[in-house]
């Protein structure tokens, strides 16, 4: 049996001022940064997730009575839902923060399922990357919290065999379809974020979500115009 991995980490793919140029510019920066996402997914494909890879950084500061921002960055791993367990307790209400470039399934789906449930709201600031599994943990928020400059993307759910080779896992799938039925996803919306389409490899299933992409999908999210520079975003989280 090979090793399963349904998302994996892009080594690299952390934002940096770069990154952040780079997506300022539409179109042809968009395609630029999903063949880097693609090149990163290949070498990761042929990497074994090492035992001390660093897991997510969680934290949580009260803005409000009862309410707070939860900031979630970095790869997500195992122990990482028991982490933010730990955090959200303190708060009735929040909006969590994302910015990852993905990491393992199972800790993601069940730090969404606690959002869900919680009905907190979660947000992908102008140029940071949130893709694959933190993709899925952003779908979770009540409401889904982007710009025009957000990148958010998805991609098919894999095991990476002992061998090197990367096939599509239909468990991880089966996973994720679960977990987006429970969100109560419009069709079109769930099978986009599953992006399990028979016979293309996780590169070709890169998908980035915009405004007007979320729109189509009948998936609701509110768009936010990118903040002035080092002031939070949303400027103003949703409180109940």
């Amino acid at each position: 049996m090979g090793r399963t991995s349904a998302y994996i980490q892009p080594p690299g793919a952390t934002p940096d001022a770069t990154t952040r140029d780079r997506t300022a510019r539409p179109s042809s920066s968009f395609l630029r940064k999903l063949r880097a996402l693609a090149r990163a997914l290949a070498t990761a494909a042929c990497l074994v997730m090492p035992a001390h890879a660093f897991a997510a950084e969680i934290t949580g500061i009260e803005i409000a009575p009862g309410f707070g921002l939860i900031t979630v960055s970095g790869q997500i791993i195992a122990g990482d839902a028991q982490r933010f367990s730990a955090i959200a307790r303190k708060y009735p209400g929040a909006t969590v923060r994302l910015t990852s470039p993905g990491g393992e399934l199972e800790p993601a789906l069940a730090i969404g399922t606690q959002i869900a449930a919680k009905r907190y709201a979660t947000s992908v600031a102008p140029s940071s990357l949130c893709a694959s599994a933190c993709a899925l943990i952003w779908l979770a928020g009540t409401p889904r919290i982007m710009s025009a400059d957000s990148l958010i993307v998805f991609h098919a759910s894999y095991r990476l065999e002992t061998d090197g080779r990367r096939v599509l896992s239909e468990r991880g799938i089966g996973r994720v379809r679960q977990y987006l039925a429970r969100l109560r996803l419009p069709a079109a919306a769930l099978s986009f974020a599953a992006q399990d389409t028979t016979g293309r490899t996780p590169e070709e299933s890169l998908a980035r979500l915009t405004p007007e992409k979320a729109r189509s999908l009948g998936l609701a999210v509110d768009i936010h115009r990118a903040p002035m520079a080092g002031a939070p975003f949303p400027e103003r989280p949703r409180m109940r």
